[in-house]
């Protein structure tokens, strides 16, 4: 899948927005599952606490939409998603934009700047602790899988499968 632009929104009266609104440029984070790594979980090379994390970086240039049908088309969108999102947490049934009155969605429609961020650039960024020492990657998975909680448990699961790859090369099973 080739991903060249994704669209959001903000209210107008964001400082940001007329950064926007002047074809800024931008950088978009994207976070994954993350944890803290503590040097307690180390027996080979002790070291200071560090963070592992999975991120995504998107660098663009904003492009502000200004048709009304493209702005509702965002809102919509990003409501419709949202929703999605809530209702699959709690249950119930989605709240629909449609709901709104004609005179509350006209009132709310100045209100917003929808955009398209037209992506120049993406890079991933896995920090895993992939630099360590096998015992080191061993222990630091045993000690993020004990706290239970579930960004340790995912990095946790990240980890074992960069070890296991390691493990594999060199045992020579590519």
């Amino acid at each position: 899948i080739e991903i060249s632009s994704f669209v959001g929104h903000l209210a107008s009266r964001n400082g940001q927005a007329e950064a926007i609104k002047a074809g800024a440029t931008g950088l978009a984070l994207f976070s994954g599952p993350s944890a803290y790594i503590s040097p307690r979980w180390f027996r080979k090379n002790i070291t200071a606490p560090t963070f592992s994390y999975v991120s995504v970086q998107v660098r663009g240039t904003f492009v502000p939409l200004s048709g009304e049908e493209e702005t509702w088309e965002v809102i919509r969108n990003t409501v419709a998603h949202m929703e999605a999102m809530v209702t699959a947490q709690s249950g119930g049934k989605p709240w629909r934009m449609k709901e709104l009155l004609t005179e509350q969605m006209e009132r709310y429609l100045p209100m917003v700047l929808a955009f398209r961020f037209e992506i120049e650039s993406i890079e991933g960024v896995n920090r895993l602790n992939q630099e360590k020492d096998v015992v080191d990657m061993e222990n630091i998975i045993d000690g993020l899988k004990e706290t239970g909680a579930a960004g340790s448990m995912q990095i946790a699961a990240l980890m074992q499968e960069n070890l296991d790859a390691i493990l594999s090369h060199a045992d020579g099973q590519d």
